[in-house]
């Protein structure tokens, strides 16, 4: 959706992560944006907090293309569009059978278009051990 690059959805019924959020009104429901300081949720598939849409659009002009940074270390992850933090993550789990949740350290990453054609090209994965820091930017 163009825009929204960088959201942060809760793909299948046993992902959880917790996300600092603020009400956007001008936004899809659930009406809920990444907010350094905001209000802190639990993103859940097929609940009300199923996705969290990025701080900011970051992208560039349609037709050219963006560069996405997707880091995970540990159980945390930042979602960086052409060079902007837009986006953080943090204690990503997944619900075992018996409903106990359980750190997600590793497994796989999904790239997904949504309901337009989309072209990846380019893709690097190296290991990390830092995150990069998100900082709110100053008010002009």
């Amino acid at each position: 959706m163009t825009g929204s690059t960088g959201m942060i959805v809760a793909v299948g019924g046993k992902l959880r992560g917790h996300i600092d959020v603020a009400f956007d009104p001008s936004i899809i429901a659930p009406h809920l944006r990444f907010r350094l300081g905001g209000r802190e949720v639990d993103i859940v598939n097929g609940t009300p907090t199923w996705n969290v849409e990025a701080a900011t659009d970051a992208e560039r002009p349609v037709g050219e293309w963006n560069t996405l940074d997707l880091y995970v270390v540990g159980d945390r992850a930042v979602h960086v569009v052409n060079g902007v933090p837009v986006a953080e993550v943090r204690d990503l789990a997944t619900i075992d059978a018996d409903g106990v949740r359980r750190p997600l350290t590793h497994g796989k990453i999904q790239l997904q278009s949504e309901g337009a054609e989309t072209w990846f090209r380019h893709i690097t994965v190296e290991p990390i051990r830092t995150l990069p820091r998100i900082v709110e930017a100053s008010a002009q």
